[in-house]
């Protein structure tokens, strides 16, 4: 009879895994997995009350996912807990993991309260006390290693723990279940990203198509467009791959150089340019190959079909295929007219520096401030400086403290655009001092803004002496002329008595008139002759 009933259990057992196993395979993973456990092992323990956990590798914590059991002790335990466990997360330590992954159903003699450390143990031992709790048994979900979560059964004072075994059984078969269930999700969303990363890719190469169409019609229309305006430039275009081979040359290149276009195309360019030009420029090419894109501009020469040199202004630019470098594009410009007009004005500076440093005349060129930026060789020799060291040198220095006012005021004038000829005393570099005659010629923005200008500057040293003698003999003679009265003109005069007429017909003594129309004094003496003749006996002159 005993034998019978260990039948049926193991025809029972048997049925009820079967039965698991069956219903795992047919549960959808939308369907609540956690509560289909947490029922079949209430099933196995009438009376327990059983919770289902998920494990979070990361925070290595575990979500209630569900409770059974608790009936009318629900909202007790919610109070206490403040609200149902369900929903709730509890961090493990690491011996509790461990143990866990074991995958034994082991009693916890320390009740439920052990179990997270997350709520106080007075908490834990008042659920104990509300639930009459006398077992608590756990065990982990836990496959190849890996722990996916675990069950707690919580059993009361009037029960025991059936079918552990059983228990035991169906628990590693809803391992297996969890990890099929990952193993699903994951191949679920590996399945969605890659419909994710299709459906993605699907619309870039469709765009790609479409760009790469439109890239292609724009090409065309920008190569035409290009050849339009090459063909129609006034400079010579050509293009070049990287070891010097002319890919295309415009109507303009062809007309200036006197080569057919069979001449050319196909050409290395060192064919039509000077020997002593072609090593500088294989370099730029070699750069240009290596991905240098700068712009670069430089004069050369290129040899016409007459062999007649031809120099040309050059702007060379980088052509690059997707990222790949692919040759060079060239564009040059005659510059024989700019060459001669630079020539010319060459010449024209070099007659006009000539003429400057040669003329008899000083001439200084200053900023709005009168600092030195220029100087003639005769300023220089005047002054007795180099024209180095004028250079940069303010004109103040070289200023008499005698005439610096008249400079300052020259030099608001200027600011004023008022322009007048002046006179300066300089120091000369030996310390003696010059005169010297400034003539202006300022020159402004077109603000009116003094920017400086050009003076000439002429040395009137000696003519400022002579001016000064002429000065001090002027002033002598004035003197002079104030000590002498000076009479002129005819006297009439008696012809016995000697007497003088004056201007208003009045006959006046000789003395008197000379007296009133000189400074001259007269003091009264006698001559030999009217001595004699007055008296004869007195002898006044000894012979």
């Amino acid at each position: 009879m005993m034998m019978d009933n260990e039948k049926n259990n193991s025809r029972e057992e048997l049925s009820f895994i079967l039965e698991a196993v069956a219903n795992f395979i047919d549960l959808s993973f939308q369907e609540n997995i956690f509560q289909y456990i947490a029922d079949k092992i209430r099933q196995l323990n009438k009376n327990a009350i059983v919770s289902v956990s998920s494990f979070d590798e990361k925070s290595c914590s575990l979500k209630v996912n569900t409770v059974q059991g608790l009936g009318k002790f629900a909202e007790a335990v919610a109070n206490l807990m403040g609200g149902l466990p369900t929903g709730r997360s509890f961090k493990i330590e690491k011996d509790a993991k461990q143990e866990l992954l074991r995958g034994r159903l082991v009693e916890i003699p320390e009740g439920i309260s052990s179990l997270s450390p997350d709520l106080p143990k007075a908490v834990w031992k008042a659920i104990e006390k509300i639930l009459n709790v006398k077992q608590t048994y756990s065990m982990g979900f836990t496959w190849n290693g890996k722990l996916f979560g675990n069950i707690v059964i919580v059993l009361q004072q009037d029960t025991k723990l059936q079918n552990k075994h059983l228990v035991e059984s169906f628990v590693k078969i809803s391992s297996v279940a969890f990890q099929n269930k990952q193993v699903q999700e994951t191949l679920d969303q590996t399945y969605k990203e890659i419909e994710l990363q299709v459906a993605r890719r699907t619309k870039e190469l469709v765009k790609e198509v479409e760009l790469h169409t439109e890239t292609l019609q724009t090409l065309r229309e920008k190569e035409e467009d290009f050849r339009l305006l090459a063909d129609t430039a006034s400079e010579i275009i050509l293009t070049l791959n990287f070891d010097g081979t002319i890919m295309y040359i415009n109507q303009r290149g062809l007309e200036i150089s006197g080569y057919g276009l069979d001449e050319v195309i196909g050409t290395n360019f060192s064919a039509i340019i000077p020997k002593d030009k072609v090593e500088y420029l294989k370099e730029l090419l070699a750069k240009r190959a290596e991905g240098f894109s700068e712009q670069l501009l430089y004069e050369t020469e290129f040899i016409n079909k007459e062999g007649k040199l031809l120099p040309v202004e050059v702007s060379s630019n980088l052509i690059s295929k997707g990222d790949k470098p692919f040759g060079v594009l060239v564009s040059a410009r005659d510059i024989t007219e700019r060459k001669k007009a630079v020539n010319e004005l060459k010449k024209s500076e070099h007659r006009y520096r000539t003429l400057i440093n040669t003329m008899q005349e000083g001439l200084v060129e200053v900023d709005s401030k009168w600092n030195i930026m220029f100087t003639n060789d005769r300023f220089a020799q005047i002054i007795g400086y180099t024209k180095e060291q004028l250079t940069g040198r303010s004109f103040y220095d070289l200023i008499s403290k005698d005439t610096l006012q008249v400079a300052e005021k020259q030099h608001l004038l200027r600011e004023q655009r008022e322009t007048d000829l002046y006179e300066l005393e300089l120091i000369t570099s030996d310390e003696r001092l010059i005169f010297v005659l400034c003539s202006p010629n300022p020159s402004y923005d077109e603000n009116g803004k003094y920017l400086g200008g050009f003076g000439i500057i002429s040395d009137i040293t000696e003519r400022k002496v002579v001016e000064k003698e002429r000065e001090k003999l002027i002033a002598e003679l004035q003197k002079a002329l104030a000590n002498v009265k000076k009479l002129s003109g005819l006297l009439p005069i008696c012809s016995s008595c000697k007497k003088i007429r004056d201007d208003r017909g009045y006959w006046n003594q000789i003395e008197s008139y000379i007296s009133d129309h000189s400074e001259a004094d007269f003091s009264h003496s006698i001559c030999r002759d009217c001595a004699k003749i007055l008296y004869p006996e007195l002898d006044i002159y000894d012979d």
